[in-house]
């Protein structure tokens, strides 16, 4: 019987193959949407990574603070978690780390390295491509084996793939370091969007990079990532608990540095580490939350087109019905017609899935290496949607179509029958259609407006135009704190002797660089107070920047090691401590360690955007950086040109080339780049919603022709008399544009409710804008009333060519 249904099927579609062709497109647009958008999240959520054995048998094990958020775990405790928990066949660690790179006869480059304990590539089940992996020597003995292993990629591109390259030595950091391996083509890591160039030894770190010298040994320095490999019949959870054993035995035993943390571990489930994890899924629900609204609108779209087709179909089954056929029947032979439409579609929205998956993260920009092909995880999901897709547009026409009432079927009249009762029902769909596009309209718009408005915001910075930064570690050549202020100290002089320039200063972060560096906050006579944010900077930052200072003095370079420590808040800390009151000449301190020195507070600055371009105030304290004991190594040049700062550039490049040529630079820019880079994910989020925004505005726009010209055809007589009895073309212009309008204007005001409901969703991206921004929302509602009429339009003008000769014969 099932068989019989499908043959049916088939021979009637193929036998309508206009009204086939359209429905077909019109799913495989809303299913290949849906697809795409879950074969990207597969590949960064659910998929292992590529070159991994086993993935299944791996585990995150992370820190748990004591306000519950994860991060990385110290060397100290990994030692203690893969040695002492009995859960582990193996384990290993590794973090991240900036790296300058020399190759003789070439230029300096900064990269993306990795220190990483010897059992990393081994716990991965990672084999190289060419050369070796490191030895266990190798992970034993500090700063006894230089060694390195590089990625494939930089294999190709600063070797031209020569085998040679094993055995060569190589510049990391101002030390030399002999290649022992090339890493697989396609492995990148353990984590995506890491995607490291350089692996070395964890043991080399003293070498590699400037640290502090308890990096190996102390419990505070959580920096480590931490994966183990499960022991044969161990399960994630088992391990979990030997972790959380571990982690309240060592809390226990040093409770000045690890009270009240604890530790987690948690299965690998895909390319992310666990905590990216919760920043990655409001963006991946977004994602599939959108392209599942353009699902619904094709559905939709094709039900209208179903219950036209029933209209032609009465008398069928009219008479099926009086021969003997019951209604279950009738509707499970037209819901076997929707289930191959939805199957066809499927196929082809899975073949358009796999064309423009690539083109999709080009378009969004995202800045991930990822396995893009459609596994079986997607194929699946792909026909789960299928066959819930058949249900959502065939049942209503299924039961639509299957009770009429059987006299009026086997009459002439029969597609007029029920034409008013199915006529509602198409407009009900046309109108949900263009709710759900209006509300994905609306929420672009506003994104849209959001990024408009982000190059407009006030970020504290009024000479951001005019500014371009440079960013350098001279600390990873091995300079010594001493040394390395003589030469910030040089550098700056000489920056603001280069013709066109107007000032020059130094910060360990970049305002808006995504960066920011917090700690606790003690006041002398209260005590802790706090947290905080803090920058060190260079005397002539603010003036530099033109952020102005409210009271007191900027730092000079006489505030210096030795000298008397001093700081600079800004407002929102000094309002938030001191109210109304000077907080000149209090003093704070920005540890909770005993011999932590007091510092003067001798300026109130103007508050600033910091961090991102919607953050609300938040507390800042600036250090001068010669008075640093510990800081990082790694700081950004900002200057202030004249006129274009872009003209600025290879002259700032020249002057620290001449000071030090084997100095990688890195993100040269101009603040306004810098800027930029910061609204990428609301960037990525604009697409997105525009892109299914427009492809719903068309699916809308083919809804409403579709139940306009309907109604021309149910009305074709109606009109024919009309115009016989002297209606102008006008007239039925005017009266067949009215039924589309009416939909229209109940579709935007459904819309706009739906709209202010979904842009609360989207509040955190926007920048300066309100979520119910009038503007976004009467361009969305313009935009998609006259893409109605224009749909409207085209029936209409029909049927102001009906012939009433024509009509009335067939009356």
């Amino acid at each position: 019987m099932l068989k019989q249904d499908f043959r049916y099927a088939l021979r009637s579609l193929a036998k309508h193959r206009g009204f086939s062709i359209v429905a077909i497109v019109t799913l495989a647009i809303g299913i290949g949407a849906n697809s795409a958008i879950f074969g990207l999240v597969d590949a960064v959520m659910l998929r292992p990574l590529p070159h991994i054995e086993q993935p299944e048998r791996l585990v995150w094990v992370s820190t748990v603070t004591e306000n519950g958020r994860l991060q990385p775990v110290s060397y100290a405790d990994f030692i203690d978690y893969r040695d002492q928990g009995g859960v582990f066949a193996d384990a290993m660690a590794f973090t991240l780390m900036p790296v300058n790179l020399l190759i003789d006869g070439g230029e300096p480059e900064r990269l993306k390295g990795q220190l990483v304990t010897g059992g990393y590539f081994s716990v991965l089940g990672a084999r190289p491509a060419l050369g070796r992996t490191f030895a266990p020597e190798e992970d034993r003995t500090p700063g006894s084996h230089p060694v390195v292993v590089i990625s494939h990629a930089l294999w190709t591109r600063r070797f031209a793939a020569d085998p040679a390259a094993v055995g060569t030595s190589i510049v990391v950091n101002g030390h030399r370091y002999t290649v022992i391996g090339v890493a697989a083509k396609d492995f990148v890591g353990a984590a995506v969007g890491e995607e490291p160039d350089v692996w070395l030894p964890a043991m080399m770190h003293a070498e590699a990079m400037p640290r502090p010298a308890g990096l190996l040994t102390e419990r505070n320095a959580s920096t480590f990532q931490m994966i183990g490999r499960l022991k044969p019949g161990v399960s994630a959870g088992e391990a979990d608990a030997a972790v959380r054993t571990i982690a309240a035995r060592i809390a226990k035993e040093h409770p000045r540095t690890r009270k009240d943390f604890s530790a987690v571990a948690s299965a690998m489930t895909g390319g992310l580490r666990p905590s990216n994890n919760g920043e990655a899924l409001p963006i991946a629900a977004l994602g599939l939350g959108v392209t599942a609204v353009v699902l619904l609108i094709a559905c939709a779209n094709v039900a209208n087109l179903l219950l036209g087709r029933a209209a032609s179909r009465r008398r069928e089954i009219g008479i099926r019905l009086a021969l003997g056929a019951s209604r279950g029947r009738l509707v499970r032979q037209l819901l076997t017609e929707s289930l191959v439409l939805a199957f066809v579609a499927g196929v082809l929205g899975t073949l358009l899935a796999a064309w423009s998956l690539e083109l999709l993260v080009k378009y969004l920009e995202l800045p991930f290496l990822l396995d893009l092909s459609l596994d079986a995880r997607t194929l699946g999901w792909t026909a789960a949607i299928c066959a819930l897709t058949a249900v959502a547009f065939g049942l209503v026409p299924a039961l639509s179509a299957t009770r009429p009432a059987l006299v009026p079927a086997l009459r002439e009249d029969a597609l007029s029958g029920g034409s008013g009762r199915r006529s509602r029902t198409q407009g009900a769909f046309v109108v949900g259609q263009m709710a759900l596009s209006l509300m994905l309209l609306g929420c672009a718009g506003l994104l849209l407006r959001s990024l408009r408005r982000a190059n407009t915001v006030d970020v504290g910075i009024p000479t951001k135009d005019q500014l371009v930064a440079l960013s350098l570690d001279i600390g990873a050549q091995g300079y010594s704190p001493e040394k390395s202020a003589a030469f910030y100290r040089e550098l700056v002089r000489r920056a603001q002797e280069l013709p066109g320039v107007r000032s020059a200063s130094l910060a360990s972060l970049v305002p808006l660089g995504g960066t920011m560096v917090g700690g606790g906050l003690q006041i002398e006579g209260q005590g802790e107070a706090g947290m905080t944010f803090e920058s060190d900077i260079w005397p002539g930052y603010f003036s530099t920047l033109g952020i102005p200072l409210l009271s007191g003095r900027d730092f000079t370079l006489d505030d210096r090691a030795g000298a008397p420590g001093v700081v600079i808040i800004n407002e929102t800390l000094a309002r938030r401590y001191w109210g109304n009151a000077s907080p000149i000449g209090k003093r704070i301190k920005m540890s909770d360690g005993e011999d932590t020195p007091y510092l003067e507070i001798v300026a109130v600055a103007k508050d600033a955007k910091y961090d991102d371009l919607t953050e609300r105030p938040r507390p800042m304290a600036y250090l001068p950086r010669q008075q640093r004991t510990s800081f990082r190594s790694d700081v950004t040049l900002l200057v202030r040109a004249e006129r274009e700062p872009e003209a600025l550039i290879p002259s700032l490049k020249a002057t620290v080339r001449a000071m030090e040529p084997a100095l990688a630079l890195f993100d040269v820019q101009t603040m306004r780049q810098y800027i930029e880079q910061r609204i990428d994910k609301e960037r990525a989020t604009t697409r997105l919603l525009s892109l299914f925004g427009l492809i719903s505005l068309g699916l809308a726009a083919v809804g409403m022709y579709g139940v306009v010209a309907y109604v021309v055809s149910m009305r074709t007589r109606e009109f024919g008399v009309r115009i016989a009895l002297g209606a102008r073309s006008a007239d039925v212009l005017s009266l067949v544009l009215g039924e589309g309008a009416r939909l229209a204007m109940i579709g935007v005001g459904v819309g706009l409710v739906l709209t202010l409901a979904a842009a609360q969703l989207i509040r955190g991206l926007l920048i300066d804008v309100g979520a119910a921004d009038v503007i976004a929302f009467i361009g969305a509602a313009a935009l998609l009333s006259a893409s109605s009429m224009l749909a409207s339009y085209i029936p209409a003008r029909r049927a102001t060519r009906v012939d009433p000769a024509v009509a009335l014969r067939n009356e």
